[in-house]
């Protein structure tokens, strides 16, 4: 009687022990289900075209300024660096916001279009210190700086992205209350294209050595799926958003 009833009890723990390992197997298979579903949540069709558009951009302009008839001309080289500096901002958070899956009406009624064109801008106009340091609006002279103007030093960044943050929050202006992320990736992206050649400048301390082509581009291409990331981990930067095939009449789409 006794060899049964130990017979028993450990048939019992067999059984609980299996149930425990197959209720955790399936708790671990579900975790990693969920997170593909979300990784491919972000990585829709049209943000990877996009994505590839960003690169590619980033691409071409480099190699149009390898060119003879461009470099030869200091307006050329000009207007195409700095044109490629619009447009790679742009594109970055076309990435962040993906367009693609958002009728036409909404992109001119909400902000998503005119985020995105302000991206681009502000990511041409941080070459404006040039002239500004050289005091001048003479191209010669804004191109033969000694030393790099002051808008270019990427330990500034963080400094003026997380002060407007504070004066957004501070003030409650919910309408502009992604743009110390827009400034973060026009000016940042800004700054990864320039360290291919020159390096970053992390003022008060020094330069690095110019990047690594691969990794400029990786790091071009990773900024906006950052962001994405940080949009994700808080409220704070949702209202309208993007992402959603189910917009409603009015604003206050969720944001993947």
């Amino acid at each position: 009687m006794l060899c049964v009833r130990i017979a028993r009890y450990a048939l019992v723990d067999l059984l609980q022990l299996e149930a425990r390992d197959a209720c955790q197997a399936k708790s671990k298979t579900m975790t990693i289900t969920a997170a593909m579903d979300k990784i491919l949540t972000v990585l829709t069709r049209g943000r990877l075209f996009l994505t590839v558009t960003l690169a590619m951009i980033c691409i071409l302009g480099d190699f149009l300024l390898t060119c003879a008839t461009i470099i030869s001309s200091n307006l050329r080289r000009a207007l195409i660096d700095n044109g490629t500096h619009g447009l790679v901002g742009l594109l970055s958070w076309a990435v962040v916001v993906n367009p693609t899956l958002l009728p036409l009406g909404t992109l001119v009624r909400e902000p998503f279009l005119w985020e995105i064109l302000l991206c681009g801008v502000l990511s041409s106009l941080v070459d404006l210190d040039h002239f500004a340091a050289a005091g001048t609006v003479k191209l010669q002279n804004a191109l033969s700086l000694k030393s790099r103007p002051p808008c270019h030093a990427t330990t500034l960044i963080p400094v003026i992205c997380l002060f407007l943050l504070l004066i957004v929050r501070l003030f409650k202006l919910q309408r502009i209350r992604r743009l110390p992320l827009i400034l973060f990736v026009a000016w940042f992206s800004h700054h990864i294209r320039d360290a291919a050649r020159r390096g970053l400048w992390l003022w008060p301390w020094g330069s690095t050595s110019p990047l690594p082509y691969w990794l400029y581009i990786t790091l071009i291409v990773v900024i906006p799926y950052l962001v994405i990331s940080l949009m994700n981990v808080t409220n704070y930067w949702t209202g309208p958003s993007v992402d959603s095939k189910h917009l409603p009449s009015v604003t206050g789409v969720q944001h993947v």
